[in-house]
């Protein structure tokens, strides 16, 4: 096809259509060679390109020729019928149970509705990866990783996927990452607990590698060594996330506990499970037990009365994931996300 008499504007609208349909891709030709594959001088050849530059499709880099925008890419998928997909993944040995996520999945549905997007909750493992890594193919995706651990996030860092944290990102990965104020939580609650003159104080948690046990454990202790009233008797117990041996665990857990004591919950670990095992197999305990839930769902504090508790902000994070994802879907460039979610904790109460 030769645009020998075409003018600048036709050009540019044919050059426009080739990417709409996913036909110019990176890297592209040489100017001088481009003009003659096309027929065209290289004036309106850089008429057009000046054209595409002001729409924000090209970038053209003196000496260096010119390149797509990732807001081009985007459009091409887009117009060739590609799904925008957003690919939850949460670890089958770490995490086994979905309640939660499956939580995250609805309310991240219903804001990427209306602008095409789909949620896919999917159980990650070692198995998958070469799979995962194999997939390119030309639809939309982005990655939103949950409950993995350290290894498997560096899995996904290196291999340049678009990727999304939810929660707490090991120490050298560096992904978008929107998380929970872990650490001011963890101080207010045990500090909490101390000030009530608990002189020994347990954090309850799962057994598994996701990266925020460790680093809340890590502030849990060093609350406890740097509070000035000692001694403080500071106990780290990690339960299994089977449900029947959660409940073994806990029954074992309940059975330690004589007189006052001052309990932090971390979900998944039900601090319901926890408070009515301390008040059937705990000898003497009742009434010098206070319990403190961290970031808990509503199946997680069904006893009564309630336990304070600081509740898991599940609809404030999927509106920023949703809002990340919508950016990375219009543009092809996902935002630099560090962001800190804070907590508000409800006290222990006993609705009429």
């Amino acid at each position: 096809m030769t645009f020998m008499r075409f003018r600048a504007e036709q050009l540019a609208d044919y050059l426009r259509e080739s990417i709409q349909r996913g036909e110019l891709r990176d890297p592209l030709p040489a100017t001088r060679g481009w003009s003659k594959e096309l027929g065209v001088g290289r004036t309106t050849l850089d008429e057009a390109l000046s054209n595409l530059r002001r729409e924000g499709l090209v970038t053209i880099v003196p000496g260096r020729g010119v390149r797509l925008n990732p807001a081009a890419r985007a459009v091409a998928r887009r117009s060739a019928g590609h799904p925008r997909l957003i690919r939850m993944l949460y670890s089958a040995h770490d995490y086994p149970y979905t309640l939660s996520h499956l939580n995250w999945v609805a309310m991240l549905e219903e804001r990427l509705y209306l602008h095409g997007a789909h949620v896919k909750l999917e159980r990650y493992s070692d198995a998958r990866w070469p799979a995962i890594l194999r997939r390119s193919g030309p639809g939309e995706e982005l990655f939103v990783l949950c409950s993995l651990s350290p290894k498997r996030q560096r899995l996904f860092e290196r291999s340049r996927k678009p990727c999304l944290i939810v929660g707490q990102p090991a120490p050298e990965v560096s992904l978008p990452f929107v998380r929970c104020d872990h650490e001011g939580m963890m101080r207010h609650a045990t500090h909490r607990l101390l000030r009530r003159g608990f002189a020994r104080v347990s954090f309850v948690a799962a057994r598994c590698a996701a990266p925020a046990i460790p680093f809340m454990t890590d502030v849990f202790r060093s609350a406890c060594a740097e509070w000035p009233r000692q001694p403080v008797d500071a106990q780290v117990v990690l339960m299994p996330l089977e449900l029947s041996a959660m409940a073994t665990a806990a029954r074992h857990f309940a059975a330690s506990i004589t007189g006052r004591h001052g309990i932090l919950v971390m979900a998944p670990i039900p601090v319901g499970m926890i408070q009515t095992a301390i008040t059937r197999y705990a000898s003497g305990a009742a009434g010098q037990v206070e319990f403190i839930g961290l970031l808990t769902t509503e199946p997680d504090i069904g006893v009564c009365p309630l336990p304070a508790h600081y509740p898991a902000p599940i609809e404030r994070i999927a509106g920023i994931v949703a809002n990340a994802a919508i950016r990375y879907f219009d543009t092809g460039a996902l935002p630099t996300l560090r962001k800190i979610v804070g907590l508000k904790l409800i006290p222990e109460s006993c609705p009429d």
